[in-house]
């Protein structure tokens, strides 16, 4: 039946409906690096001046450490739901087929578990080889275990909550790299994902560049403001000043 077929790159499929997995035309790791050294407060003013529509993809997660670092990834998604009522519930998860064979280098892993946390979608062995592969960190919505040990491994995580169950035999993936939905926003596959200790964004990747320009200099406004407001300028004076140094 289809809910005991195997792992198969068959299920993988991408916008374009050519690609297989997360393979892009165009993925670069300064980009990347750029939207990490900017805060997600002057990424998400930069999607809503280029015209996107932003929301925090973070909505009801919370981050596994208040000082994970701040990351940013190509997604790799995964939905999951209970198994069928026929299935055994061995091996249904896959996403340790997912990590050992799909993701890799600068991905971001996207679980959505429609937000149980009474089962867990992995632990520390998924976590310290999900590391090893070069994913960048976890978006799930939905439970993890082994909390403290990925914490000390320094994978950064957004989660719904934590839970000592495993994913089997409840959980079974019904789609790889098909979109799903996170906090109200609709991630696909190859969506670039900001996280920080603020929240979650998601951009396309086709706008990444304009947003993270803009981006770049809303915080070279910002810094200039706080250098105002240090100095002893009035707040109005602070934005009026710094407004004149960077209109628009």
């Amino acid at each position: 039946t289809a809910s005991n077929r195997p792992f198969s790159y068959e299920w993988i499929n991408s916008a374009d409906g050519e690609q297989k997995g997360n393979t892009m035309e165009k993925r670069s790791k300064e980009l990347l690096r750029r939207l990490c050294a900017l805060p997600t407060g002057n990424i998400a003013d930069a999607m809503s001046a280029e015209g996107l529509a932003v929301t925090n993809a973070a909505a009801g997660l919370r981050p596994l450490s208040e000082t994970q670092r701040a990351v940013a990834g190509y997604a790799v998604t995964i939905r999951q739901m209970q198994c069928a009522a026929d299935a055994d519930g061995r091996g249904m998860a896959k996403h340790s087929q997912v990590i050992d064979e799909l993701a890799g280098e600068d991905d971001l892993l996207v679980i959505d578990c429609g937000g149980r946390t009474d089962v867990s979608t992995g632990g520390s062995l998924l976590a310290r080889r999900a590391l090893r592969r070069g994913i960048v960190g976890y978006l799930v919505n939905g439970g993890l275990r082994d909390v403290r040990e990925i914490a000390a491994l320094g994978l950064p995580v957004y989660f719904k909550g934590a839970t000592p169950l495993k994913s089997a035999p409840k959980l079974q993936t019904v789609c790889i790299n098909e979109p799903v939905e996170i906090g109200d926003v609709q991630i696909r596959s190859g969506d670039i994902v900001v996280m920080d200790d603020t929240g979650v964004l998601v951009i396309p990747p086709e706008c990444a560049e304009a947003v993270v320009v803009r981006a770049e200099r809303i915080h070279e406004k910002e810094q200039l403001f706080e250098q105002l407001l240090e100095e002893g300028r009035t707040f109005a004076e602070a934005r009026r000043l710094s407004s004149e140094q960077f209109p628009g």
